[in-house]
């Protein structure tokens, strides 16, 4: 036999007639193709699946003992308390901004 201008050998030949069919061969290469693929979707797609069922078992846990997400209702009363805190500090740091820019007002009307 001849294949691009060149003679073949015995052994080619067998070689060749062993060979698999082009759509054989392109079927073999698209299924590892995808095969690869689909190992890398898992990869990329592992994190958030994994995220979704701790989630999942958190509010299963949290439907059984709601002290699990909010820490026994600690830290909500803690936030509550420091928010009034902060309103009734803020309305004295208005009056000493005033005072303050009432007395330097009186200093330059002095002085000019």
């Amino acid at each position: 036999g001849v294949m691009d201008g060149r003679a073949l050998t015995a052994d080619e030949v067998r070689k060749l007639a062993d060979l698999e069919s082009r759509e054989v061969l392109l079927a073999k290469m698209a299924g590892a193709l995808l095969a690869s693929l689909s190992g890398a979707v898992r990869l990329f797609n592992e994190p958030l699946a994994k995220t979704a069922r701790l989630a999942g078992a958190l509010q299963d846990k949290a439907a059984q003992d709601p002290s699990v997400i909010g820490g026994a209702g600690t830290a909500a009363t803690d936030l509550v308390e420091a928010v009034v805190q902060a309103e009734e500090s803020a309305p004295e740091a208005d009056t000493s901004a005033d005072v303050a820019d009432s007395a330097t007002s009186e200093t330059s009307d002095t002085t000019a």
